[in-house]
């Protein structure tokens, strides 16, 4: 999980308060899955992507296989030195 996002990445989400860096992002979905197998049914489908220089953005919808916790996220990656695209933003909007 941490290593898909930049060092100062950030997530925006109805669920919490914005978490800034890996550490923060890391803490903050350990948070929310909290061990539970529930986890294992998250699922994310591609809507729309693009891209424009070494920036790329997707819009997907998420559910994490439980009552709550659905919606959409738009996603801002950026292109690393050895040609990797890292999470550099990512907002959840919910559905719920």
């Amino acid at each position: 999980m941490r290593a898909m996002f930049t060092a100062d990445a950030e997530l925006h989400s109805p669920y919490a308060p914005p978490a800034r860096g890996r550490d923060a992002i890391e803490a903050l979905h350990s948070t929310w899955t909290n061990g539970h197998s529930e986890a294992t049914d998250k699922k994310m489908t591609v809507i729309h992507a693009g891209r424009s220089g070494d920036l790329a953005w997707c819009l997907a919808t998420y559910t994490e296989g439980l009552e709550v916790g659905n919606g959409t996220s738009v996603d801002v990656f950026e292109q690393q030195a050895d040609g990797s695209w890292l999470i550099r933003m990512c907002s959840l909007n919910s559905t719920d």
